[in-house]
């Protein structure tokens, strides 16, 4: 009987010790995906921030990378970005080379970027984009339009970065830590209605990466512009 009892005991402790532990150890042995994008978006701060579980989608952040000597280094971030007033953007960045970059190396976007094309795996290739959402109103004379789109919003994507570079610095490709800086001007011109130009300059840009998913990608297309 005092053999039960002890065990018993035991297990109790046991029990207490995993409950009050479970996160802590669940964590370490799943550590969450607290990476984060910020960025100065036409003169305003804009954040974005991923805390994905270990099992969970990244729907609304995506950052990777990968590396293999043998063939390619490739990283991604697909990422909205708020800014205060809850206002958002997608800014898309994506590095794709057959070398490991150096710490505090420059790399410059590319100065055209087509809206219809996904770039697969290209030497040498650094593209720059930002997703905007305006109100129709606030980027042409809505009288000239029909009244039925009036006020609704267009969602369009730059094709043209008439400035700006990426740099790492920190690239631990064994754990997934990622650090590094970015800026780039860029344009795009609306397809469905005539005369809309989009400028945005993004300034400042941060961003870190921290147990990343090491998954090859490259920048896609997306959606085309729509108004909504």
């Amino acid at each position: 009987m005092n053999r039960i009892k002890t065990y018993s005991l035991y297990g109790i402790a046991i029990l207490f010790v995993l409950t009050s532990c479970k996160k802590d150890l669940f964590e370490i042995l799943f550590p969450k995906n607290k990476s984060f994008v910020e960025c100065m978006v036409n003169g305003e701060r804009a954040y974005g921030e991923g805390l994905r579980g270990p099992f969970e989608p990244y729907v609304n952040f995506h950052m990777n990378y990968y590396y293999n000597k043998k063939d390619t280094f490739t990283f991604n971030i697909e990422k909205y970005i708020f800014l205060e007033d809850n206002k958002r953007y997608l800014i898309s960045l994506s590095v794709c080379r057959k070398s490991l970059p150096a710490i505090g190396e420059k790399m410059y976007f590319s100065k055209n970027v087509y809206s219809n094309k996904d770039y697969m795996f290209e030497d040498n290739s650094f593209i720059a984009a930002i997703e905007s959402y305006p109100y129709l109103y606030e980027c042409t004379d809505t009288l000239k339009l029909p009244e039925s789109i009036r006020k609704k919003r267009l969602s369009i994507r730059t094709t043209k970065a008439t400035d700006g570079y990426i740099e790492f610095t920190k690239l631990d490709i064994v754990n997934g830590h990622i650090y590094g800086k970015f800026e780039f001007a860029a344009e795009a011109t609306s397809e469905i209605i005539d005369g809309v130009i989009i400028a945005s300059s993004v300034k400042q840009g941060h961003f870190e990466g921290y147990h990343l998913e090491c998954d090859k990608t490259f920048y896609q297309a997306g959606l085309p512009e729509i108004i909504f």
